[in-house]
């Protein structure tokens, strides 16, 4: 199954004009950061986050030990107000 990640700025005043942004290409992480516990801010430490065919997925497989080395991705603007669609 394949999930498209959009968000819409509803901080607009009418729902007609709301603007939809795709957030994931399915094809790679561009446009998101990589921060993985203990390693520098865009180090993707043991290609932790990765995309195929067209999922983004997680894997901790070439971890030697977990160690608390838990990862996160963030969207390259800031979102307050927004709907995710699949």
């Amino acid at each position: 199954m394949s999930v498209l990640m959009n968000a819409c700025d509803s901080s607009k005043s009418q729902k007609n004009d709301e603007e939809w942004i795709a957030l994931f290409n399915g094809k790679d992480l561009d446009d998101w950061f990589v921060k993985i516990n203990g390693h520098d801010f865009g180090v993707n430490y043991g290609q932790t986050f990765g995309v195929d065919s067209g999922i983004l997925k997680v894997s901790y497989d070439q971890y030697g030990d977990f160690n608390d080395q838990f990862g996160h991705l963030y969207y390259k603007v800031p979102f307050s107000h927004y709907h995710l669609i699949a």
